[in-house]
């Protein structure tokens, strides 16, 4: 961009800036008296001005519709791409403000249009940032409340249903009548004497299967042993 068209894109800068502050003096509202235009809001127009083609595609998805219509993913990618920009810019204008410094002994180093220039891009770049944290922070928001919808929509609708009384004492347990006491005591007695019965058969049944057990060991060792002398008779 020449020296020219620069210097009419500071001017029409400066009218806006000048027309914005009249307006809000006509309308009541408070206007700080320090007009630097680092505390300024930069819109499209100061975009224009100040960034090339891609750069200000960025900055267009970072405004109006493009930004509300954004994904998380796009945001993600956007902010990486801006703060990429932002240190591009901050770097450059630390070189600048060097550099300055040694051609003209000035102890700040930030005289200069091109210093100033670079310095207005830092602060459009810093903006950009906040609106896409902005709107991804929102976009986060509203998909944690959906989660917990969802979560309580698939809550058990039985568990919602009983709440937590406090203060019931939970009723006493019925006591069973007098004939019932009777029956069921002698239901018990009759199952302790029938204990001891059952235990002695069980092991008489025991003892019974042992014995048969070691019975047929003693019937099939003795078969082996007239089986193995009637080999050695049939060999002599």
């Amino acid at each position: 961009m020449s020296e020219e068209a620069l210097g009419r894109a500071k001017e029409a800068l400066d009218r806006e800036q000048t027309a914005t502050l009249r307006l809000a003096r006509e309308s009541g509202l408070s206007v700080p008296k320090n007009r630097h235009r680092a505390n300024m809001t930069y819109n499209r127009l100061h975009a224009r001005a100040l960034l090339n083609a891609t750069e200000l595609v960025l900055f267009e998805h970072s405004v109006g519709d493009a930004l509300t219509g954004s994904s998380a993913a796009q945001l993600t990618q956007r902010l990486k791409r801006a703060g990429t920009l932002r240190d591009k810019y901050r770097d450059l204008l630390r070189r600048q403000k060097l550099a300055t410094r040694a051609r003209t002994g000035s102890k700040s180093g930030a005289s200069g249009d091109a210093n100033a220039r670079t310095e207005q891009k830092v602060k459009l770049f810093e903006e950009v940032l906040h609106r896409l944290e902005a709107q991804r922070s929102k976009l986060s928001a509203a998909d944690d409340r959906g989660v917990q919808k969802a979560l309580a929509a698939s809550a058990s609708p039985e568990v919602a249903e009983r709440p937590v009384q406090q203060g019931r004492v939970a009723p006493p347990a019925k006591r069973p009548a007098i004939g019932q006491r009777k029956t069921s005591g002698v239901i018990a007695k009759g199952k302790k004497t029938a204990g001891p019965a059952s235990e002695k058969a069980n092991a008489a049944a025991q003892r019974s299967q042992l014995a048969s057990a070691r019975t047929k060991v003693i019937q099939t060792h003795i078969a082996s042993r007239g089986r193995r002398q009637q080999a050695v008779r049939d060999k002599r």
